[in-house]
């Protein structure tokens, strides 16, 4: 079954620094945690990346993913399906940026996931751990620290 978060964040930087920093999948594990390894396997005749494999380590999840990238919505929409996973069923996201300002910038991150990892039915029972692992926070989680990541990105810099 998958799950489906979306989180929405204001960064103080122009549209274009937001693209370029979202746009250059490459570089993720310079600024994104979770992203151990970003290698390009494919760009178009744009030199834009259509796929790439990402080691994943997100706590008590770790995946490799090879993820198909569409850009027919840039340079206000980039997308992203997943092709491959160790262990995800699932992975499509979406960063939406719209500018507020000239200096301004409003990123939507929506990411819809399916793990293909049972839970055992000894810690099944245990309500605490099932609240921890509740697959809807750790999601919203996520989404919520990827784009505080991008945030401080560009608050460092100024």
């Amino acid at each position: 079954m998958s799950e489906k978060s979306v989180s929405t964040v204001i960064i103080d930087a122009p549209l274009a620094d937001v693209q370029a920093a979202l746009f250059e999948i490459g570089a993720y594990p310079e600024w994104l945690s979770s992203i151990k390894k970003a290698d390009v396997i494919e760009r178009d005749g744009e030199n834009r990346v259509i796929k790439a494999k990402l080691a994943i380590d997100a706590g008590m999840m770790k995946d490799r993913v090879t993820l198909d990238y569409d850009w027919s919505a840039a340079p206000s929409t980039l997308s992203f399906t997943m092709d491959e996973a160790d262990l995800l069923t699932q992975m499509d996201g979406t960063y939406s940026l719209k500018a507020i300002d000239a200096d301004s910038t409003q990123v939507t991150y929506e990411l819809t996931v399916a793990v293909s990892l049972p839970v055992p039915s000894m810690i099944s029972f245990n309500f605490s751990f099932h609240e921890i692992l509740d697959k809807s926070n750790l999601l919203r989680l996520q989404c919520d620290f990827h784009l505080s990541i991008l945030y401080h990105l560009f608050e460092v810099g100024n």
